[in-house]
C-alpha cells in the first residue's frame, strides 16, 4: 500500500463514518485498516493499534453481535498491552457468535493460539477455516506459517505453492516459502524466494529484514550488512520496525545488539515478536536470561 493510496482509503472511511456515525462496519473497516498499518510497520505500531482499538470498540458499542469485530478487538488487546485474558475472552465470544467465519478462526489461531505456542491447535483452526473458504490466501499463508514454526517445512512449502499456483505474485507466499527453505538450509532457494518477496512489496523494510537474516545465515555477511545500512537509511526517512534490525543482527550472531532491538520491538508492539516461543532461529538465545525477560514483558509463560 503506497502513501497516496493509504491516505485516500483513510479519507473515504472517515467520510463514511462522518455521514453515518452509527455505521458499525465503517468503524470495523477503519479498525482493520489501522491494524494492517501497524502490523506491516508502515507507521508506529503502538500508535496505529491504539487508534484501531478505539474504532473496534466503537463498532461493538453500535452492534455487539459483530463476531469478526470482537476477534479484531482481541487482536488489539494482544498488540497494545499483551492482555492475554482479554484476547482469550474476545476470541471465545467471537467463535460463539459466528463459528463458521474463516476470519474469526484465523484471528483466533494467529492472535491467541500461536503466541501461546499452541501450533497444532492453530494449524487445525486454520484448516477448519479453509473448509469454509479454500481460496482464502491469507488463511492459507498463516497455515504455512504454523507448519513452518512447528518444523513441518515441506508441508509449509506445499501450502505456499497452492497459493502461488493461483497468484504467482502473492508476496507473503514467497516469504513463507523462503523461510521454509532457510530452515532446510536450501539457501539459494531461500534467497531467491525472499528477494522476490522484497521485490513484490516494493522493498518493504519488513521483507528486507528477513532478507538480511537469510543472507547472514547463508554466510553472505557483506550483503547482510548492506541490508542493515539500507534499513538505517529507511529509518532516517520514516518508521522501520525494530525486528527488521534484530533479525539481521541475530543472523550475524551479534547477540547483544540483537537484544537491544528485541527490547525495542516489545516496547513498540512490533507484531513480528508474537511467535517468540516458536521461532526456530531463536534457538541460540533461548537460554539467555534476556530472552526470559522478553517473555515476561509480553506476559507470556516460559
Amino acid at each position: 500500500m503506497d502513501l497516496r493510496a493509504r491516505a485516500t482509503a483513510k479519507q473515504h472511511l472517515e467520510r463514511a463514518i462522518a455521514l453515518d456515525p452509527e455505521f458499525a462496519l465503517g468503524h470495523d473497516t477503519l479498525a482493520e485498516f489501522y491494524w494492517y498499518l501497524g502490523y506491516l510497520g508502515l507507521v508506529s505500531p503502538r500508535e496505529a493499534f491504539s487508534a484501531g482499538m478505539a474504532h473496534a470498540r466503537r463498532a461493538i458499542e453500535i452492534d455487539d453481535s459483530l463476531a469478526e469485530t470482537h476477534a479484531m478487538l482481541g487482536q488489539f488487546h494482544k498488540t497494545v498491552d499483551y492482555n492475554w485474558p482479554e484476547v482469550h475472552g474476545e476470541m471465545t465470544l467471537a467463535l460463539r457468535l459466528d463459528p463458521n467465519s474463516p476470519l474469526v478462526r484465523m484471528r483466533h489461531a494467529v492472535s491467541w493460539l500461536m503466541p501461546q505456542g499452541r501450533l497444532e491447535e492453530a494449524a487445525a483452526e486454520l484448516e477448519r477455516a479453509l473448509e469454509f473458504d479454500p481460496l482464502a490466501f491469507e488463511v492459507r499463508y498463516w497455515l504455512a506459517i504454523m507448519l513452518l514454526l512447528s518444523g513441518r517445512y515441506e508441508r509449509g512449502i506445499d501450502e505456499c505453492r497452492k497459493i502461488l499456483d493461483i497468484d504467482p505474485d502473492y508476496p507473503l507466499a514467497h516469504f513463507a516459502m523462503a523461510a521454509c527453505y532457510r530452515y532446510l538450509k536450501m539457501f539459494d532457494e531461500a534467497l531467491a524466494a525472499q528477494r522476490r518477496a522484497v521485490e513484490l512489496t516494493g522493498g518493504s523494510a519488513m521483507m528486507l529484514g528477513w532478507l538480511g537474516l537469510a543472507l547472514a545465515e547463508s554466510s553472505e555477511t557483506g550483503q547482510a550488512r548492506d541490508v542493515l545500512q539500507r534499513l538505517h537509511g529507511m529509518a532516517a526517512q520514516g518508521y522501520v520496525a525494530p525486528c527488521s534490525f534484530a533479525w539481521v543482527h541475530l543472523g550475524l550472531k551479534e547477540i547483544d545488539t540483537a537484544f537491544e532491538w528485541l527490547n525495542r520491538a516489545v516496547q513498540e508492539c512490533d507484531q513480528l515478536m508474537m511467535p517468540i516461543k516458536t521461532y526456530g532461529f531463536f534457538a541460540p538465545i533461548r537460554a539467555d536470561p534476556r530472552y526470559f525477560a522478553l517473555l515476561r514483558r509480553m506476559n507470556l509463560k516460559h
